[in-house]
């Protein structure tokens, strides 16, 4: 199986910490996805997002700030990350703050961005109001060497719009459609489950920062692959955490949008790590994906460092697995390792094959006949109410109402019973399916 990003025009926002590369990511994407915060570092990824302007579509990379003054290891990546974004960009947008003017390490990163060789665009974020707006003409911005400073405010949206159609003209872009990916998967688990390792190896390339330090992925992540000449994007999210640990802002913040990114998503792979006993986080998330209505494949990690591995020690810990998620009795388990790349690619096709269920369509007259059988069948528990007929009332996911005559409702036995037969008859692996009561009164 060949795996390749999706090759679009790619402009890195760079620049300083501070200067609201973040901010501006957001204004562009039009949603709140990248966390905001004055707090330097906060941004530690690349953080890929699409947007379309005038018929093209344009790929967008928030970096971290590039004056990271320690030698940490993740301050490290901090910075390979940006500077990796600058190598793969067409063209590279350098933040600045307009209100503060240039400073001395924004000359720094000029001189740095002209001796890549790269197109550069100098943009001056933060022209809030008219006389923040007129600092672009101050001829301290000349010295950086990079043509004109375009005048932005990522927090009301002016400029912006002027912004896109420069960076159109100087990619030289003809307008063009792109389709939409087949399948969105969010990847979710608590911290250091593999989440990022497992998107990596997916992508074929070290595109997420992957640490030991808990809690390393901040922002979900959109990743555009093609997997076989099919679409799909990927969503890497943040772990969450235990509940008495997430009272920093950022870390409340990281929670919400990993359950932004279960909405946003068809598919959700609930990552656990096969090498320890599933946690109150573990149910925590599988709460949420639960109670979404998406599809959802599990998936035990880590698969290489269980040792004895058999037939026996697949069942025991499937046999778990089931105990520990009992509403996702329905969804296929995959044991994999993002380390050597075991079945890791079988995860994308159990991922397509789930989204194909969770919108199946089943026609009336097998549904009509289905029925028919069943409630008439041998198998059928006594004593439900009269049931005149059943019909699909939905998809994303599946949803089926049973009218009942009368005001009994249907006991939750029968609507077991239907779902199972469903299943069996009709293939719902990794789909959730609704069966619900509707009442009606008949009159004589």
């Amino acid at each position: 199986m060949q795996s390749r990003r999706i090759k679009r025009p790619t402009v890195a926002l760079v620049g300083r910490t501070n200067v609201g590369k973040s901010t501006l990511w957001n204004r562009l994407l039009e949603e709140d996805r990248a966390i905001v915060s004055n707090v330097p570092g906060t941004t530690r990824d690349r953080n890929y997002g699409s947007v379309t302007w005038r018929g093209s579509e344009l790929q967008f990379v928030d970096t971290g700030g590039l004056d990271v003054g320690h030698a940490e290891e993740l301050e490290r990546d901090v910075v390979r990350q940006a500077e990796a974004a600058m190598k793969e960009a067409d063209l590279v947008l350098f933040v600045t703050d307009l209100d503060t003017g240039p400073l001395p390490q924004d000359r720094t990163l000029a001189g740095a961005l002209a001796n890549s060789k790269k197109p550069v665009m100098l943009v001056g974020n933060k022209a809030d109001g008219p006389k923040i707006r007129a600092g672009a003409h101050d001829p301290a911005w000349s010295k950086l060497r990079l043509g004109e400073v375009f005048p932005v405010s990522a927090k009301n949206g002016t400029g912006i719009g002027d912004m896109l159609d420069t960076i159109l003209e100087r990619l030289g872009l003809e307008p063009e459609a792109m389709p939409e990916p087949e399948t969105k998967i969010a990847l979710i688990g608590r911290p250091n489950v593999g989440k990022s390792s497992l998107v990596n190896k997916l992508c074929r390339e070290d595109r997420v920062i992957v640490s030991p330090i808990p809690g390393t992925t901040r922002e979900p992540q959109d990743i555009l692959i093609d997997i076989d000449g099919r679409r799909s994007l990927l969503i890497d999210t943040v772990g969450l955490r235990r509940s008495r640990r997430v009272t920093p802002k950022l870390e409340a913040e990281g929670v919400d949008r990993t359950e932004l990114a279960i909405r946003r998503a068809e598919v959700l792979l609930l990552i656990v790590d096969a090498t320890e006993r599933i946690s109150s986080q573990d149910r925590t998330l599988a709460g949420l994906a639960e109670r979404s209505g998406k599809a959802v494949v599990l998936v035990a990690n880590k698969w290489d460092a269980v040792p004895g591995k058999d037939a026996k020690t697949i069942f025991a810990r499937e046999t778990l697995l089931r105990r520990e998620f009992p509403f996702f009795r329905f969804a296929p388990i995959m044991f994999v390792s993002a380390k050597t790349g075991a079945r890791v690619d079988d995860l994308l096709k159990a991922a397509r094959e789930a989204k194909i269920r969770w919108q199946k369509e089943i026609p009336e007259k097998q549904l009509d006949s289905f029925f028919r059988r069943t409630i008439t069948g041998a198998k059928a528990p006594p004593g439900h109410p009269y049931i005149y007929k059943m019909v699909q009332t939905g998809i994303e996911p599946p949803t089926f109402a049973l009218t009942v005559r009368g005001k009994e409702p249907v006991p939750e036995a029968f609507v077991r019973f239907v779902e199972n037969r469903l299943r069996e008859k009709f293939d719902f692996v990794g789909s959730p399916i609704r069966v619900r009561g509707k009442n009606v009164t008949v009159k004589p």
